[in-house]
């Protein structure tokens, strides 16, 4: 059992894209996926880029006599320094961070991470420190920062500090895998996580803490051939199964996908005499021993010691069982031995940040698997707990200093964990969940859901790809390997009518592959055939206000035009589309004019004629005017490729 989980902060940055090189004290020149990036260290201010997260005890300076001498050239490097860990609560995670910025946590540069190779860096451990129990220095896990003000990490692999580190500079080269469980397509930093953080841990260093540097830090591009192109998951295609999808998405064992009730008042076993909570399940992880699913009530202190907010689990509390104070958890597991499944009742008091009693089985119910209906029941006067089954019932008291302390503001959490490496990617489906003798009474049919209800729950997790609302309209789930820009699915009912593009309810990555929820109306009753082509960009498309784009329609869009006001200023949307009106992936310049009129004017024109803009991601948006009377049909044209052009609807103004 993984009995902690890495939190994460929410520190607000604002930044704009770089879609060129720029200037900083790492290096002097570096054009994002062109370049490799390269930090050696050299001045005083190559360590500005860097932060500490999570306030673990630890420093990050520049030291100028400490540096490899095998580089020519070199004049420093980064110096860390670790107090010794179990001085430090356990909720304090030892990660440092820095940007591919100037500063820390900005997030102006931003690289696709999936067109480099390797992270290259040279590591020393100080003289003064001694090798710990495993006879080394520990070690860092290593990733991308990706996401906005949200932080996502994304790990690439462990570097171990060897013990021959001590006073000899080591060269450390980590590969770069093509199949990482997260999108490493928009990375603004990396990060170094210490494995000292762990209290009792035999990779801990000793109780004078450890020292040790960095230099000569690269993320290395490597020009080579072109990736190949996606390829279809014969062993992900399988039937959509409607209501809350929590799937074990990442690389890592231990992560819990969440959704948890929004509000925190009147769901506590001691808000109604007897409150029963409900929940059905219509599939679960063939990984027996395992994948759990579990139901869970938290409240009191979390491990930084003060409730979250609303005193709910905060946006990135979702492992909860670890560190909330006042934990009930209901797990489900089927079982190896026996073929069967069974669900575990167990929690803890007054410990935050810490596992305490909470996985000492109180009592248990069986049932035959785990499809089907079950339930607890609370009664706050006696504390008789029942446990129910699709199959059987079982009941025992609860002590009533325990049961006194779950009370508002309190949170109910479903959720899904890989126990082990069998779970990964694997599920389990929650079609429906009721709350009842409660002062707030639940009752939730996410099996006819089209979204999650954000006034009852949200989702929580380190990877939110593991938590999808499969909606009623759902037919098929199926997955393609990455890299798959451009690429989109089609499906057929019957080859010798061809195949026809399919538009996604949702998509997200499912152990480093793309996973599409695929709509059941374009699908046949018996079988059905399933390909991945790649878009071609052929045409503009011009939308105006009161049109909206329909892909895979004849026209590539519906609705009819507004009648605009002379004088005032309207926006007018181009789109780089295939021959079947998918939008797609181009940043070339493009032109917008209404010869015909001379009232016609474009206001936010970037070029020395104020009519142009360039495509981002396939899309611009142009504001325009017309200073008269009258009627027009505005024409776009593709200024690197001329016979690529679009014309508008006739709009009156």
């Amino acid at each position: 059992m993984k009995t902690n989980q890495l939190k994460h902060s929410m520190l607000a940055a604002c930044a704009a894209l770089a879609l060129a090189g720029f200037l900083n004290s790492a290096q002097a020149q570096f054009t994002p996926n062109v370049d490799s990036y390269i930090n050696a260290f050299d001045t005083s201010a190559s360590t500005a880029t860097w932060v500490n997260w999570y306030n673990w005890t630890q420093t990050i300076s520049w030291n100028p006599n400490v540096f490899n001498p095998a580089t020519a050239g070199n004049a420093g490097s980064m110096e860390i320094d670790l107090a010794s860990p179990w001085t430090q609560p356990v909720s304090q995670q030892g990660i440092l961070m820095g940007s591919f910025g100037t500063a820390g946590w900005d997030r102006s540069v931003i690289i696709n991470a999936n067109l480099y190779t390797n992270i290259i860096f040279d590591v020393l451990v100080n003289s003064n420190c001694v090798v710990n129990g495993n006879g080394d220095f520990g070690g860092y896990y290593v990733g991308f920062m990706t996401g906005g003000n949200a932080n996502t990490m994304v790990q690439v692999g462990f570097v171990s500090m060897p013990a021959v580190a001590l006073n000899h500079w080591v060269h450390c080269v980590l590969p770069i895998p093509k199949n990482l469980a997260g999108d490493i397509s928009a990375a603004w930093g990396l990060y170094f996580q210490s494995s000292h953080w762990w209290d009792g841990d035999p990779s801990e260093p000793p109780s004078g803490g450890l020292t040790n540097y960095i230099d000569n830090l690269e993320v290395q591009i490597t020009p080579g051939p072109p990736p190949p192109p996606p390829s279809l998951l014969p062993a992900t295609l399988k039937k959509a199964n409607p209501g809350v999808n929590l799937i074990a998405t990442g690389a890592a064992t231990g992560n819990r996908y969440n959704i948890i009730t929004t509000n925190t008042v009147g769901y506590g076993p001691r808000s109604g005499n007897t409150v029963t909570y409900t929940w059905n399940i219509t599939q679960f992880a063939n990984d027996p021993d395992g994948f759990l699913g579990m139901f869970m009530l938290s409240c009191g202190a979390d491990s930084s010691g003060t409730p979250n907010g609303n005193g709910g689990p905060g946006p990135y509390d979702s492992a909860i069982d670890w560190n909330w104070g006042n934990v009930i958890v209901a797990s489900i597991q089927e079982n190896t031995n026996h073929g069967d499944a069974y669900m575990n009742f167990r929690y803890k008091t007054n410990a935050p940040g810490a596992n305490g009693s909470i996985w000492t089985t109180v009592c248990t119910v069986s049932a035959s698997s785990a499809i089907g209906q079950w339930s607890v029941s609370i009664n706050k006067d006696s504390g008789l707990v029942t446990l129910t089954s699709p199959q059987n019932t079982t009941n025992f008291t609860m002590d009533a200093a325990s049961l006194a302390l779950f009370v508002d503001p309190l949170a109910l959490t479903l959720a899904g964990e890989a126990n082990d490496s069998g779970g990964l990617g694997q599920s389990v489906v929650y079609s429906s969940f009721s709350a009842t003798g409660c002062a707030t009474p639940i009752s939730d049919n996410f099996a006819t859901d089209m979204t999650l209800n954000t006034n009852i729950w949200f989702p929580l997790a380190v990877d939110l790809n593991g938590v999808q609302l499969v909606p009623p309209t759902a037919g098929v789930l199926v997955g393609w390997t990455r890299p798959d820009n451009g690429y989109i699915p089609e499906v057929s009912s019957n080859l010798l009518a061809g195949f026809a593009p399919v538009t996604p309810i949702a998509t997200f990555l499912d152990m480093g592959n793309t996973m599409a929820i695929l709509p059941q109306a374009p699908l046949g009753p018996n079988a059905n055939f399933f390909r991945l082509l790649k878009r071609v960009y052929s045409q503009l498309q011009v939308l105006l206000p009161g049109e909206t784009a329909a892909p895979n329609t004849p026209t590539g869009k519906t609705g009819t035009p507004i009648l605009e006001t002379n004088s005032m200023a309207f926006d007018v949307i181009v789109n780089a589309v295939d021959a079947n009106f998918n939008v797609c992936n181009n940043n070339d310049q493009v032109q917008i004019t209404d010869t015909p009129d001379s009232n016609f004017e474009c206001l936010n024109g970037t070029d020395s004629t104020g009519t142009m803009l360039p495509l981002a991601n396939g899309t611009a948006t142009f504001s325009v005017e017309f200073t008269g009377d009258g009627s027009s049909a505005m024409v776009v044209t593709d200024q690197a490729d001329t016979s690529k052009t679009g014309t508008s609807a006739v709009v009156t103004y």
